[in-house]
């Protein structure tokens, strides 16, 4: 066994329940309160559902298949963790430190990872009489390199390029990804259909045949990303500054609908728009749009 897997400690269900408890007193400015300090602790397959372990120290810590559904993250220590499988769902990691965290195949669904950092970053043990070595989770057979983040919030998460082995392919369906700093980031064949990821900035982002379709592209930087691929059907993109129909504009057609309508037909005439784009408008509050066929 390498001295990296060494610094693994096994822990027992009393002591870390007992961890947790006075976790507890600490975040509440209780009497006897002591910070988690879950740090490189074997909590592999343990129940974590709905704990309260905010600002919790799991740097380095197997939670591999570990039971977090519902649990409070904010702004724990999460530093090299080995997260494969586990259950996140509706899990809270607000400002979390995921730095090199391995979350293959862990399902992130409905998860809060606002302001999380997910950049690169590696733990280093130095063994006697050798150099340095990497602690990184141990691959299995069959193991699956893909995290699913349906739903999930990442508003304003930070990633870097992950390093060679990091998840790829992830699913990120209906995520909402609004400001999300994703530069550089290695997102090549990712699921982001439905994804919100307006105003992130995706700059250098590998994004070669990841999926986008019906994804919200508002107010996205993408200077240097590489979209090579990537299906982009039906994606929403920022507004044009005028949406015109046959020459026209689109606030003139419809305020000749509008006039259409308040004279019975006398004047004006109705708007028929194809696949118009309202939103250059701003509001449509007090217009008269009866009658208005807007399909697509």
């Amino acid at each position: 066994m390498s001295a990296a897997e060494n610094i693994i400690r096994p822990v027992q269900a009393t002591d870390i329940a007992a961890t947790v408890a006075a976790h507890g007193r600490f975040l509440a400015g209780q009497r006897g309160a002591v910070r988690a300090n879950l740090s490189y602790c074997d909590l592999s397959h343990f129940d974590f559902e709905r704990a309260d372990l905010r600002q919790a120290d799991l740097t380095g810590a197997r939670l591999e298949g570990a039971m977090m559904a519902g649990a409070r993250l904010d702004e724990a220590i999460l530093f090299g963790a080995d997260l494969r499988n586990a259950d996140l769902r509706r899990a809270g990691l607000v400002r979390a430190d995921l730095r090199g965290a391995c979350l293959r195949g862990a399902n992130l669904t409905e998860a809060d990872l606002q302001e999380a950092d997910l950049r690169e970053g590696v733990i280093a043990v130095q063994a006697i009489q050798q150099d340095f070595q990497i602690l990184r989770p141990q691959s299995r057979p069959g193991e699956t390199q893909f995290a699913v983040m349906n739903g999930a919030n990442l508003d304003g998460v930070q990633s870097g390029g992950a390093p060679s082995g990091g998840a790829q392919a992830t699913d990120l369906t209906d995520t909402i990804l609004c400001g999300a700093i994703l530069r550089t980031a290695r997102m090549d064949g990712a699921q982001l259909d439905g994804a919100d990821l307006s105003g992130a900035d995706l700059g250098g982002a590998d994004l070669t045949g990841a999926s986008l379709r019906r994804a919200n592209l508002v107010g996205v930087t993408a200077a240097g990303a590489d979209l090579t691929g990537a299906d982009l059907r039906d994606a929403l993109r920022a507004p044009p500054p005028v949406f015109y129909i046959d020459d026209e504009p689109l606030h003139g057609v419809l305020a000749a609908h509008a006039l259409w309508c308040d004279s019975d037909g006398a004047f004006g005439r109705a708007a028929r728009v194809l696949n118009g784009d309202f939103r250059g408008l701003k509001t449509l509050k007090g217009r008269n749009l009866t009658a208005l066929q807007a399909t697509g």
